[in-house]
């Protein structure tokens, strides 16, 4: 019955909101043009006037959805206030949490996306360029910034006050959570790619580039947006890496340390992949000019853009290099609060990431490699002579390269740490590369496999000329091929683990006990130590308990 009234409060209460945001929207829309309209053309570029079904339509939808939303919001926010187990439960509800980040997550990239409309057009303005604003003007943008800007402020800090009344666990407590990092990495990568756009704009600006049609300022239009997206991405980072690290300051009263998530670690892990297959893309593309070069197949003969082609993606893809390092380094320095082995944690979730990343684009790369050398053997020879062909074959070759590169640096320091001892081959982060790595060659050679045999059944059944099937089956054959390479090699791997563990597994159920260890739980002078021992409790897997007798004072010079 709960979870059913919780279903149709928060349910109406979003979709009214989403009526009321709209209806305010357009409302100052209509507003702000009129103002602007008043003061002047020249002062707010465009001539959109505003029609009276707009306005109609805005208050139509005001006067409908405010009540709604008010009755229901109140409703909703009656059940949360004041104290006792249904108060609780209401706070802790999944229902609760998803409407929070929904709303959130919406008004966030409404907010985003129109800021950096908004601040784009301003730098325009500043440098002179004129535009046309193709419907649109920048008062629409305002007024779409300060809804969305309200409805998320309002709705964040609404949950900022759940989270820090009491404890909350299971969704309440990672929903939330989830929100904080999506909203900062949603930010790292709007302003990460502008940076890249900026730098490798600026390159062009140097070398001399004229890129469209019309003079040498072609450059103001993308730097301009490329410098908004940088501005606007690093203010929604702020903002959330704030609130994150406001919450790990507060995690005596919250219980639960927001450096030991798995949320948390899941965005140093994300935007590490990230990063790394920016600047794995970058140095291919860098290669690949220079390939094309080499072999005499470039499709440009200007010096100065050939360096720009060659230097120029490595130099944008900069900010990415200096984000991966940063965030690898913040995950190290998190984790050592929590001992060595946590700080070792990771580093060694780093070195597989970023071999799993290198393996990706190496084994793509080479596959490409494989197939247009193959159809150029069993397919049509003239191909090799084919300027096409040899572009694809130096693209093929970059991304090989660069790849095999990234996963050999760090596929060699994760087998050096195996030779430590068995454990290190057991964690969490090599059984799920091997599963990743084992797993991910068969889904690429399964259909491609496939394909080719559908091509072999076309020539028998006479429904294609034989002499077509060499190019009809070079592109997948040469995936199988690639794909079965490194199922096979991670798979060996794999098995010698599997194996061991299940070796271990008699020998340790004979012992007819369950394993222990004493550990002592300190904190600082006034902490609430037995609400740290809930939370831990409350994160244990199944078949773990903690047993805890009462808590005691230490001395201030230490333990004796």
């Amino acid at each position: 019955m709960a979870a059913a009234r919780r279903l149709y409060v928060y349910g109406v209460s979003a979709v009214s909101l989403l009526v009321l945001a709209v209806g305010l929207t357009q409302l100052l829309t209509v507003a702000l043009g009129q103002l602007a309209d008043a003061l002047g053309a020249s002062i707010l570029s465009g001539d959109v006037t505003a029609s009276l079904d707009q306005l109609s339509l805005a208050v139509a939808l005001v006067i409908v959805g405010l009540p709604i939303w008010v009755f229901h919001w109140w409703l909703a926010e009656r059940s949360v206030a004041g104290a006792g187990v249904d108060v609780t439960a209401e706070r802790r509800s999944t229902i609760r949490a998803v409407h929070f980040l929904d709303v959130e997550l919406v008004a966030l990239v409404a907010w985003l996306v129109a800021s950096i409309w908004l601040v784009a057009w301003i730098l325009r303005v500043i440098v002179g360029v004129e535009e046309e604003l193709w419907g649109s003007r920048p008062t629409d943008w305002i007024a779409i910034i300060a809804v969305a800007f309200g409805v998320w402020i309002y709705h964040t800090g609404l949950r900022a006050r759940d989270l820090r009344i009491e404890q909350l666990d299971g969704a309440g407590a990672w929903l939330p959570r989830l929100y904080r990092h999506a909203g900062a990495f949603i930010g790292l990568a709007v302003a990460g790619f502008g940076a890249a756009d900026a730098i490798s704009i600026m390159l062009g600006i140097i070398v001399g580039r004229p890129v469209f049609e019309g003079g040498t300022d072609w450059w103001q239009w993308p730097l301009a947006d490329a410098l908004a997206r940088v501005l606007i991405g690093s203010t929604v980072v702020g903002l959330h890496w704030l609130d994150a690290e406001r919450t790990i300051r507060d995690a005596a009263r919250l219980g639960e340390d927001e450096r030991a998530t798995r949320v948390r670690r899941t965005y140093f892990g994300a935007v590490l992949v990230t990063a790394a297959a920016a600047v794995v893309a970058a140095v291919a593309s860098s290669i690949d000019s220079l390939a094309t070069w080499v072999l005499g197949v470039s499709t440009s003969d200007d010096l100065a853009r050939l360096a720009e082609d060659v230097a120029g993606p490595p130099l944008a893809v900069l900010p990415w290099l200096v984000l991966a390092v940063w965030h690898v380094r913040t995950s190290v320095r998190e984790g050592q609060a929590f001992g060595a082995a946590t700080a070792r944690s990771a580093l060694r979730v780093a070195g597989h990431l970023l071999s799993l990343v290198g393996l990706a684009f190496g084994a793509a790369g080479l596959a490409r490699m494989v197939g247009l050398l193959l159809e150029a053997t069993i397919g049509r020879p003239s191909l090799a002579g084919e300027l096409l062909w040899r572009l694809d074959l130096a693209q093929g070759f970059a991304f090989a390269v660069t790849g095999a590169v990234l996963w050999a640096w760090h596929w060699s320091g994760v087998l050096r740490d195996w030779t430590r001892g068995e454990e290190e081959r057991a964690t969490t982060a090599s059984r799920s590369y091997l599963f990743l790595a084992v797993g991910g060659g068969l889904l690429a050679a399964v259909p491609s496999a496939a394909l080719i045999l559908y091509r072999v059944l076309n020539v028998v059944l006479a429904t294609i000329p034989g002499a077509r099937l060499g190019d009809e089956i070079a592109t997948p054959l040469g995936v199988v091929l690639v794909a079965a390479l490194v199922a096979a090699y991670h798979g060996r791997f794999l098995l010698r683990d599997l194996r061991t563990a299940r070796v271990a597994a008699p020998a340790a159920a004979t012992t007819g006990e369950g394993a222990s260890i004493t550990v002592v739980l300190r904190g600082p002078a006034g902490a609430d130590v037995g609400a740290v021992l809930d939370g831990l409790r409350r994160r244990l897997p199944a078949g773990f308990s903690i047993e805890s007798g009462a808590p005691t004072l230490t001395p201030p010079g230490g333990p004796p």
